[in-house]
């Protein structure tokens, strides 16, 4: 009724002001008493149910006020003022009309009011989620409604035209979900005479939680059912409650051998799998075939990892494990929740390794997870620190051991944690970054309580005087050197621990570097010139350094990478804002600087510049020398930088298999590639290598195809991932990566048939 009156009084005020307002009064009226036909029909048929229901659901007392209050006052008030205002504004239908329009409006927000008490009051004591009405929910509102004349909810589920799909489906729920015998019983005639494929569903879902009479007759009924998303739900319900088959494997077993669907066949299976053991055992052979073999398509690999998901209920295959990047978001995230309620400790130290592995946002999902790890498997987060260094170098990983270690700190005892060895793991694994394992260092410090301070200082002293100085190249050592001696000087101030003299144990620092020219400049900085921070110290080495040789020292593409780290530390020293880095780059004459300062215009505003920033800048001066790349814009390169992930593989890992869907692009920052097919079997070919500053993959992001083969690391390899999802939005909206994007393919097949051509010419 309230949309009727509005909708159509707001028709009317239209009509009427383009028609002049020459409409004669008994239109309007003759069209409200047409209206209050349709309302009292709507009404009486769609309506009423809900308004029997919300009637059910509440004290008989509250009930009887609130049928006085609608029926006694609202109704006849409603027909008297506009019997009045139809008999004093008869020659104003401008003034009767708008009012209709706002009692109409009005009278649909007060009936949003009334819905939303409807629903609390049926959901007492349950907390009401609109997209996912939970099990508790169902249970709480089916007791509810079973203590308030459940006999009137009943009637409405044997009238099957009176009320609204949606109303339904949120009743059988209940009804599924009730001790009642005799609303099983009802369920029973709903799941025989209902054609909802909707409600078939839920009822099909739901029939292993059933007692044995209504759940052999559902079963027996929706076995004979062609639609296979009811047949589905059915066989995952019968898996999920260890409901015996006997009676109706041979069914079942019919409908796998007939089906061409994987999905049908994977359902079939998982209800097989509970007959027997044998059955069992053949299913898990059956869902790892589908993963072991490299033509199995995608969708039937999913189906195969997801099986033997569930097939194991007390713990997570290494098929499922190594195969997990084949998942979306969703089912990822689901999958580590089963992995840490379930798996045991090997294989969650599985997970944890292989999370170095993963693109970033699935990375992202475990590491939010870990802060909800159980109690009982915090242990085995601190051994796997220790014993995996590695896999430990995402700073995240200990800052989700420190919420841990907060979160249990009342019921797990001191010495089960070892958060000292974690800490150490972390500092002696290799990592470019050095200077954020200090950070890590003094987090931890910060953050953990009664953790025993000194060793840890001692443990930084310790690495910035060992490992940073074999990082790599001189300039890059000195930077993490004052990065890392600003750590722990912090560390000291923080604790008290004890004074010492800064200059003279930066000054022996600085002796150990192996380059002379570096400690001649530095030395006296430090010995001779007076300076009271670390940031002092950072400003007048730039000041004497910059626009020298001493920067480009190295042949090698790694100085652009110094330069621009070393640049980052003395902006963060002096609080150089945006605009000053932007004003500072564009003085350079060096290209690669010059393409800092383009990038900065694009991902910062006037504020502080940050360390992100600067990383993506960094890839887009690797990406810029990648054929691939070469004559993008830098501006045009930012979206692919940010997405781009780093991959560190071993000698001998296979980066991409022979057989899987073509869905990343890889860049290679340093290493070599091999492409190889049929790897690991007597009759593999090596196709071709890629090498450091090279791309592979990129016919993938045009065919969208399969892998004709692997591509197997041949050393220690460093590889930026693109997803291909990202590359093709990218050269949708930006022409210049699309037209270098073809041109590269173009002059590739153009080096193909050029080579081709040669060797037609040699072998006539």
């Amino acid at each position: 009724m309230p949309r009727a009156l509005s909708l159509g009084a707001t028709l009317f005020l239209v009509f009427m002001a383009f028609s002049g307002s020459t409409i004669e009064f008994g239109i309007p009226f003759f069209l409200l008493l047409f209206l209050q036909v349709v309302r009292y029909t709507f009404f009486e048929n769609f309506f009423s149910p809900i308004y029997q229901m919300f009637f059910a659901a509440i004290d008989k007392e509250k009930r009887g006020r609130s049928k006085t209050v609608i029926e006694g006052i609202i109704k006849p008030a409603a027909i008297i003022g506009s019997a009045i205002l139809l008999i004093l504004y008869q020659d104003s239908p401008w003034l009767i009309i708008s009012t209709v329009s706002l009692s109409g409006w009005l009278m649909f927000y007060f009936g949003k009011k009334i819905q939303n008490t409807y629903i609390r009051t049926l959901t007492t004591g349950a907390t009401y989620q609109k997209s996912n009405l939970n099990y508790n929910l169902y249970s709480t509102l089916a007791q509810n409604l079973a203590s308030h004349e459940i006999k009137d909810m009943t009637a409405l589920l044997t009238n099957y035209d009176s009320y609204e799909r949606d109303i339904k489906r949120f009743l059988v729920n209940i009804l599924l979900h009730s001790d009642e015998k005799d609303l099983e019983a009802l369920v029973v005639q709903i799941a025989r005479k209902e054609t909802d494929l909707g409600i078939m569903k839920i009822i099909a879902r739901s029939c292993g939680e059933l007692s044995t009479i209504p759940r052999t007759q559902i079963i027996s009924h929706y076995l004979t059912v062609s639609k296979p998303e009811v047949y589905n739900q059915l066989l995952l319900s019968l898996f999920y409650n260890d409901i015996p088959i006997d009676d109706y494997r041979d069914t079942i077993w019919s409908r796998f051998i007939l089906t061409e669907n994987p999905r049908d066949k994977y359902y079939a299976i998982l209800a097989l799998s509970t007959h027997s053991v044998v059955d069992k055992s053949w299913a898990r052979t059956y869902f790892s075939s589908l993963i072991s073999e490299p033509d199995t398509p995608f969708q039937e690999r999913q189906y195969g990892i997801m099986g033997l998901l569930h097939l194991r209920k007390h713990g997570i295959s290494e098929e499922v494990l190594n195969n997990l990047g084949y998942f979306d978001n969703e089912k990822v995230s689901h999958i580590v929740d089963a992995i840490f309620t379930k798996a045991n400790d090997m294989e969650l130290e599985r997970l944890l390794y292989l999370c170095q592995y993963f693109e970033t946002t699935k990375r992202r999902i475990i590491i939010k997870k870990l802060r909800t790890l159980p109690r009982d498997k915090v242990v085995v987060l601190n051994n796997f620190i220790k014993e995996y260094p590695q896999a430990a170098i995402n700073p995240q990983i200990i800052e989700a051991l420190v919420a841990l270690r907060t979160k249990y700190y009342q019921s797990i005892s001191p010495h089960e944690w070892s958060h000292y060895h974690g800490i150490r793991a972390y500092a002696q694994a290799q990592c470019e970054k050095a200077y954020l394992k200090a950070s890590v260092y003094y987090t931890a410090c910060t953050k953990v309580p009664h953790i025993k301070k000194s060793p840890v200082t001692n443990l930084m002293e310790e690495y910035l005087r060992g490992e940073l100085l074999d990082a790599g190249h001189t300039v890059f050592n000195t930077l993490v050197i004052l990065e890392g001696a600003s750590f722990l000087t912090k560390a000291r101030q923080e604790f008290s621990l004890y004074d010492s003299d800064d200059r003279a144990s930066l000054v022996e620092l600085i002796e150990m570097l192996p380059n002379s020219s570096l400690k001649d400049i530095l030395i006296p900085i430090l010995e001779d010139s007076p300076w009271k921070t670390y940031s002092e110290v950072g400003q007048r080495f730039f000041n004497i350094t910059a626009g020298t040789e001493l920067f480009f020292e190295t042949t090698n593409r790694w100085h652009q990478k110094v330069v621009l780290l070393w640049h980052y530390t003395y902006f963060s020293y002096t609080e150089t804002t945006a605009a000053q880095a932007k004003r500072f780059f564009k003085q350079m004459e060096n290209k690669n600087l010059y393409i800092i300062e383009k990038v900065l215009d694009e991902t910062t505003k006037e504020g502080d510049l940050k360390r992100e920033t600067l990383e993506i800048v960094e890839k887009i001066i690797f990406f810029k020398t990648i054929a691939i790349f070469k004559n993008v814009l830098a501006k045009d390169l930012v979206h692919i930088a940010e997405q781009a992930r780093l991959l560190h593989c071993k000698p001998g890992e296979i980066v991409s298999r022979q057989g899987d869907k073509a869905v990343h692009l890889f860049l290679i920052y340093e290493g070599t590639l091999d492409i190889i097919q049929n790897v690991g079997q007597p009759h593999s070919k090596h196709m071709s290598s890629r090498t450091t500053g090279e791309s592979y993959g990129e016919a993938g992001a045009l065919s969208r195809g399969i892998r004709r083969a692997s591509a197997v690391a041949r050393d220690n390899c460093t590889l930026f991932v693109i997803e291909y999802s990202d590359l093709r939005k990218a050269m949708t909206s930006t022409p210049s990566m699309a037209e270098s994007f073809i041109r590269f393919m173009g002059q590739k097949i153009l080096d193909k048939e050029s080579i081709h051509e040669e060797r037609k010419r040699e072998d006539f």
